[in-house]
């Protein structure tokens, strides 16, 4: 695995529950959950293992923190760490915090064990090691407010060793940015903050 952090890719999902309900009507995911009689749920559970990340996990955490949309929670999967991973979590004094441990079993079980542990309408996967723009959810939100009939979205990750691609492109339509990957409407990875 490379060292460096880099811009998490994110899988975000809809839970069964919410996306196969009959309820919804012509309502967004998001305004549906959060004018529920029965129960307040954030719009994102960001799932995050960590597994010895003693040197990124504090950054990854404040990234998601300064996140412009805070509608979420945050359940980090600590995979077995024998470093000083734990207590670094646990110095966050955040509410939305909840940190889950298990005995080592890799990515995807530490994923899954978030996973049952999530009440947002929505799933974002973030590694330990990554951090995101601040604009990140927002933008996700947006997409899916906007597309309640898409209930998943994926984008790539850029490299910091790339940063200086990652500045937009000046000359692009009224409204848009250009993507440096040669996209417009660029999304994906937060780095533009355009707009789809």
């Amino acid at each position: 695995m490379d060292s460096s952090p880099c811009h998490s890719p994110v899988a975000i999902v809809t839970t069964p529950s919410e996306s196969c309900s009959p309820y919804l009507g012509s309502r967004s995911i998001h305004e549906a959950v959060h004018h529920s009689p029965y129960m307040q749920k954030p719009f994102f559970s960001i799932i995050i293992p960590a597994y010895n990340l003693e040197n990124y996990i504090a950054a990854a955490l404040q990234s998601v923190l300064v996140q412009t949309f805070q509608d979420f929670e945050i359940i980090i999967v600590d995979d077995g760490s024998s470093d000083e991973t734990v207590s670094i979590i646990q110095s966050f004094h955040d509410p939305r915090i909840r940190l889950v441990s298990q005995v080592n079993g890799g990515v995807s079980r530490a994923r899954n064990a978030g996973m049952k542990k999530a009440v947002g309408a929505y799933i974002a996967f973030m590694d330990g090691d990554d951090y995101w723009y601040p604009e990140h959810l927002e933008l996700a939100a947006d997409f899916f407010n906007r597309h309640p009939e898409i209930l998943a979205y994926a984008n790539r990750y850029m490299r910091d060793e790339l940063a200086e691609f990652v500045s937009c492109v000046p000359a692009s339509p009224p409204g848009k940015k250009r993507c440096p990957m040669g996209k417009t409407a660029c999304t994906g990875h937060g780095a533009c903050g355009g707009q789809a």
